[in-house]
């Protein structure tokens, strides 16, 4: 009969992560890094991670590639809503708002709002963008 020996968890490891830096600092933990060594790697600040795993701050989109690089894809936001979900996609992509606006050929502003949960964008434009980011997701696929 074999039992199985229980997991022992470090302290603070979020064993059911609900937020995104609470499913941060598990795959920081489970790599067995430390906030300063995950820094190095991700080539920001120790600062920064600390302050995206209390959720006080959201990476910028141009790191969202090199978290990719080093955490895994798994580590995209999780989508809770089309804002949520529309800014996902487009930090999966490394796109800024702005580089997003040109390829749909609107406004900065009309991405920007896209993205904020407080204002409630046509699906049209939704879909729009979503089908920009489908195509430059592609497009970037190794």
């Amino acid at each position: 009969m074999r039992t199985e020996i229980p997991r022992i968890f470090p302290k603070g490891y979020p064993a059911n992560p609900q937020t995104w830096g609470e499913r941060l600092r598990k795959r920081r933990m489970d790599l067995a890094l430390t906030q300063e060594q995950l820094a190095e790697r991700l080539r920001c600040t120790g600062e920064s991670i600390r302050k995206w795993e209390r959720g006080q701050e959201w990476p910028l989109s141009r790191r969202w590639s090199r978290i990719g690089e080093v955490l895994g894809a798994e580590m995209a936001p999780l989508a809770e809503n089309a804002a949520v979900q529309l800014r996902a996609a487009r930090l999966r992509t490394g796109l800024t708002q702005v580089e997003l606006a040109k390829l749909a050929g609107m406004n900065v502003r009309s991405v920007r709002n896209s993205e904020n949960p407080r204002y409630r964008p046509r699906p049209t434009t939704i879909g729009k963008l979503l089908v920009i980011l489908a195509k430059t997701s592609y497009l970037k696929s190794p």
